[in-house]
């Protein structure tokens, strides 16, 4: 993308930025075919309004559930817009390895407490769980995932409606994070739960000891990494490749730019 194209993508940004709220929360992407001609191939999806619509119908003692745990930003989500040139040409001048923006010779290092700023998670120092050698955990977690199947795939829409029926407190948890890892913290693709990390699950308590701001970091690095590698067959190989993670990015140049530029 060229500069001018990042100028206007800039220019653009600042006219949304009244409407950004000091937590930033994703614009939830997808990769896929420039069908409409547009030009583009990261589409919107599961949008931050679809997140706040659904937390204000959630019931009176499940809020308290969110916020006993931690949790309460949540409620601090609003709507807002990152335009998708300013999303691609934040990626393309962003290094996977080092976590680095570089512009006109200057760099922004994106590190885990600015992850853990910007999305509010809480992080620990633990390896984030996404598979066991234990039997009974494997068997736990398979039956987790039998809840959340539908179709043979694992939707959000499945897991947001057992968050709004459930009224165990553990249990709802579970769901919650199950929600809100998958689409905020560690994004999967076309509106699925990122159901491998039901592992870091089993003990709902055990949460925010595990170092999910490495684990967003890392995952953000292999979707930046699959971008560059196959920028030339960006119709046929990213749909697969790159889900819906890349807004964070955007997000996180946007708090930091005027600043550090």
């Amino acid at each position: 993308m060229s500069d001018n194209v990042a100028d206007s993508a800039r220019g653009r940004l600042g006219t949304h930025r009244s409407h950004i709220n000091s937590r930033a929360t994703d614009v939830q992407l997808n990769v896929e075919s420039d069908e409409d001609g547009d030009g583009k191939h990261i589409k919107y999806q599961f949008s931050p309004s679809c997140v706040h619509r659904f937390l204000k119908t959630l019931a009176p003692n499940q809020k308290d559930f969110i916020i006993k745990h931690g949790l309460g930003y949540v409620f601090d989500i609003k709507n807002f817009h990152v335009p998708i040139e300013l999303t691609e040409w934040v990626m393309s001048k962003t290094f996977a390895t080092s976590h680095e923006f570089i512009f006109n010779h200057k760099f922004i290092h994106f590190t885990k407490d600015m992850v853990i700023k910007v999305l509010g998670f809480p992080s620990g120092s633990q390896p984030v769980q996404s598979c066991s050698d234990d039997f009974e955990i494997e068997a736990l977690v398979e039956k987790y995932k039998l809840e959340y199947e539908d179709q043979n795939s694992y939707i959000i829409r499945k897991c947001m409606d057992l968050i709004s029926k459930e009224n165990d407190e553990t249990t709802f948890m579970r769901h919650f994070l199950m929600f809100l890892i998958s689409t905020i913290l560690i994004l999967g693709k076309a509106n699925t739960l990122t159901v491998e990390y039901l592992y870091s699950l089993v003990d709902v308590e055990k949460f925010a000891s595990y170092d999910w701001a490495k684990e967003k970091l890392l995952g953000w690095g292999s979707i930046k990494a699959s971008f560059i590698s196959t920028s030339n067959q960006l119709r046929d190989i990213l749909t697969k490749t790159l889900g819906r993670s890349s807004s964070r990015v955007s997000v996180m140049y946007k708090s930091r730019y005027d600043r550090q530029l």
